[in-house]
């Protein structure tokens, strides 16, 4: 399936500084709280060596510094809704996997788009500027992400035929797995896509259970990962007029 992938990075931080702009002067780390220990959600692009899920405390010691703002989820999620309901007005196909992460399937679209130009142009159309959307297309969900985190800022990239010569140097911390599992894979020596890739499927198994063919399947750039659009919701009104 062709599919059609749009980064927004750092979306919360971008939906902090929309409404407090003066957060942009200044390093931040977005937090919340986990269980019992708060990780880190996002941070300012500056502040290198720090991950999504990491220890806030660990992040402090790099960056004590940084200003901390607590995480305000639903805020998060109604400005996503809105670009979501934005892009539906392009497509019917449009899935929010996770805030700042969205898959919109170009299969069957090629009768009001008749090139993937212009499917991109329609779909900047619906994202604010400011959210600086990064954009590719690939035969499945994880290359079609990868192509949008190398596209090129105001255009985008698109991946066909074979990925191996793309995939290989690229580093495994963007499977997307959690962060315990990337930090397991760089403590066998696995450190590219490029190395997962070429080992058989068996020993990832042994190690990683089943997630483990999954993980070199997405090595080699193959993603048979359904889209899952967002449902339509129908609201039905009903009113009468009563005799005063």
């Amino acid at each position: 399936m062709k599919i059609l992938c749009i980064l927004l990075p750092h979306f919360p931080l971008r939906c902090e500084v929309l409404r407090h702009p003066e957060l942009a002067a200044c390093p931040v780390i977005i937090t919340r709280a986990a269980a019992s220990q708060k990780t880190v959600l996002d941070y300012s692009p500056e502040l290198k060596n720090l991950q999504r899920e990491m220890p806030l405390q660990q992040a402090l010691s790099l960056y004590g510094d940084a200003e901390l703002v607590r995480a305000d989820i639903p805020f998060y999620g109604r400005a996503f809704n809105e670009i979501l309901d934005a892009l539906e007005t392009r497509s019917p196909l449009v899935e929010g996997a996770d805030p700042g992460e969205i898959y919109i399937g170009l299969d069957g679209l090629h009768l009001i788009y008749e090139t993937d130009d212009m499917a991109v142009m329609a779909v900047r159309e619906a994202v604010p500027p400011a959210f600086g959307a990064r954009i590719g297309i690939a035969a499945g969900k994880f290359p079609a992400m990868l192509a949008a985190q190398h596209s090129e800022s105001g255009s985008y990239r698109t991946l066909e035929g074979s990925l191996q010569m793309f995939l290989k140097d690229l580093s495994c911390d963007l499977l997307p797995v959690s962060l315990k599992s990337k930090e397991k894979l760089h403590e066998f020596g696995l450190h590219t896509l490029g190395q997962i890739a070429v080992l058989a499927a068996g020993p990832l198994q042994a190690q990683f259970g089943p997630e483990g063919r999954r993980r070199r399947e997405l090595a080699n750039g193959i993603d048979d990962t359904p889209l899952y659009p967002r449902p339509l919701e129908e609201i039905i009104e009903e009113s009468t007029t009563l005799p005063s």
